[in-house]
């Protein structure tokens, strides 16, 4: 008979509160295992965690202070606001502009 098993086996956490959950499903037969996989998955500071398994929400709850919530959405805000800011040279885009002859 063929069985099937699901497991968090490791909490990684980042300095910045993100948290990374490797998750291990074993596929059993008759006793033995004859596959696991393993996947990561991320939750971020703030991030909704009620479907989560208890263990996990009570690790969010522990790691994810509003302390940490506001500094990881800040460092998110400004690391936005630098990719939507492209910096051109004045001297380069002086080239750019200039007709091809």
């Amino acid at each position: 008979m063929l069985t099937k098993e699901k497991e968090i086996t490791t909490f990684e956490i980042n300095p910045d509160g993100l948290i990374i959950l490797i998750e291990e499903t074993k596929i059993i037969e008759d006793g033995e295992v004859i596959s696991t996989k393993r996947e990561h998955r991320h939750i971020i500071p703030g991030q909704d965690v009620t479907g989560e398994e208890e263990r996990v929400q009570a690790v969010c709850l522990a790691v994810h202070t509003p302390e940490v919530v506001g500094a990881y959405q800040a460092k998110q805000t400004q690391q936005e606001v630098v990719e939507e800011e492209p910096v051109v040279d004045e001297t380069i885009q002086e080239e750019i502009d200039q007709p091809i002859e």
